[in-house]
């Protein structure tokens, strides 16, 4: 899985903007660019069209005598 850096620095490439070198707390390139990652990050997540999960099914409890240990009451 690719890290917040490799990320950040994909989004630069593609846009034509110096890559982002280290992950410093205290730089001001590296601040930037973790409020842009953080802002955008759950937009995009939930602007994706994902193809899969799009059907849900109630599930119904089991009588007891078909759970004899009772884990999942």
């Amino acid at each position: 899985m690719p890290d917040r850096l490799s990320i950040i620095n994909d989004a630069l490439s593609n846009t034509g903007n110096n890559l982002v070198q280290v992950e410093f707390e205290d730089s001001d390139e590296w601040d930037v660019a973790k409020r842009a990652y953080d802002r955008f990050l759950p937009q995009l997540l939930e602007a994706h069209p994902w193809n899969f999960a799009t059907t849900t099914e109630a599930i119904s409890k089991l009588p007891a005598a078909d759970n004899p240990s009772q884990r999942f009451a």
